[in-house]
Parts: C-alpha cells; structure tokens; sequence
C-alpha cells in the first residue's frame, strides 16, 4: 500500500502541476500557487468541518477545473506524510519522481489535459528506465 500511496502521490503531483500551470496562464505563477493552496486549504475545511454537505453536482465544469489543484496539492500533501512515515523520505521521494516523470511523460505524450502532444523519445525512455533501476536500488 505504501508503495502505491507513493506512486500516487507522484502522479497527483505531475496532474497538480499541468492544471496549476493552466491556471497560471489565466492569472500569474504567484496567485495561481496562492489560489490552488487556498482552495485546498477550504476544501480540506469543508471536509473536516461538514463531510455531509458536500455535493459534486452543485460545481459547475468551470469551476471544478479551478479548484482541483488545490484538492490535487492537498491530497498530495496528506499522502505524502503518510508515506514518508512508511518508506522514509528517500524511497518516498524516489517513487514519487517515478510516478511523476511517468504520468507527465504520457501527459505529454498523448498531449493530455490541453497541452500540445509531443513526441516520446528513445533518451526519455531510457531515462525513466534509469529512475526506476535507481528506485528499485533504493528498495
């Protein structure tokens, strides 16, 4: 489980990125960092304060695509402190990078959630080998 939670927790953080970027672009690198950690901030609130409350059907598209980075940063930021207390920061931190070099990887590749495709090449492939040789050592 832990190991999973660690993986996840890279490929939240590659997802927070993309969509803290997309924001970025609307607003500035400064404000849309404030925006996704204020929004994770009230979104952790609701959950702890009012989990019974809660109701998806009541966001607008718009509006969920906003709030997920700060939910993503949250989120990410719960796993990791759980994981680390599991793997220590070194095996936790190796995985997470797989899990992110991966998912921006495939995020890139098949020009994913906006962005524009690009090629996947033969070095990046060897490099994400390379990641997961070093995580496997690590283990």
């Amino acid at each position: 489980m832990a190991y999973s939670s660690a993986y996840i927790t890279g490929l939240l953080l590659a997802l927070m990125v993309s969509f803290n970027g997309m924001l970025s672009n609307y607003t500035s690198t400064y404000f849309s960092s404030f925006i996704f950690n204020a929004i994770g901030l009230i979104l952790f609130a609701i959950l702890l304060l009012r989990p019974s409350k809660l109701s998806s059907g009541h966001m607008k598209p718009r509006l969920f695509w906003l709030l997920l980075p700060g939910a993503l940063s949250a989120l990410t930021i719960v796993m990791s402190n759980i994981t680390v207390a599991q793997l220590g920061i070194t095996i936790m931190v190796g995985i997470s990078l797989l899990g992110q070099v991966l998912t921006s990887l495939v995020i890139d590749g098949l020009g994913l959630l906006g962005k524009p495709k690009t090629k996947i090449t033969l070095k990046q492939i060897i490099g994400i080998c390379i990641i997961f040789v070093g995580v496997y050592l690590l283990l």
